[in-house]
């Protein structure tokens, strides 16, 4: 019992001490500046009326930090269209959105600072005649982009398709 004891022992002491070849390096981590080029999407349902004035605030969700040097795109859903395989896919439009009715015209905007986002309805007409198709059930997806990610490029041509792949975002887990 003490030589298996002993050999045991002895392998065991081998195995600890041994050293290999230092294997390749790996990638450089967050070195606490870059931890702010990580972006999020999230995406609001949104009812407009007139006792909000036609406007609401949405605060960022907790899991969601924004740097005042951030870039935040707001996209509308316009439409969900079929794709090739009979699946729906939406459509989204970069905010601000017009829309030129009988009545005059009807502006989709925004405004945010590094707390929430504010979203309203502007117009050159009493907003309180509209219908539901531009006032309820609204759907709304914010990007939250670090600066750096955008730098040089022109956010207004920007589609949605192109953030979320900046943001290598996996948008069938968004927020509502």
């Amino acid at each position: 019992m003490k030589k298996v004891i002993s050999v045991l022992s002895l392998a065991l002491v081998l195995f600890i001490s041994c050293e290999g070849p230092q294997g390749p390096p790996g990638l450089d981590g967050f070195d606490g500046t870059d931890a702010e080029a990580i972006g999020k999407v999230f995406d609001q349902v949104v009812n407009f009326g007139a006792a909000d004035n036609f406007s609401i605030t949405i605060p960022y969700p907790t899991t969601i930090e924004v740097f005042e040097n951030d870039v935040v795109l707001v996209y509308r859903q316009a439409e969900v269209i079929k794709d090739s395989n009979n699946e729906d896919t939406d459509v989204w439009q970069l905010l601000p959105q017009n829309f030129f009715l009988d009545e005059g015209i009807l502006q989709y905007n925004y405004d945010h600072t590094f707390f929430d986002v504010t979203l309203f309805l502007d117009g050159t007409f009493d907003l309180s005649i509209l219908g539901d198709q531009f006032t309820k059930n609204q759907v709304f997806r914010i990007a939250v982009v670090p600066a750096r990610m955008v730098q040089g490029k022109e956010l207004s041509s920007l589609k949605f398709s192109e953030i979320e792949n900046m943001l290598n975002t996996n948008t069938d887990q968004l927020l509502f």
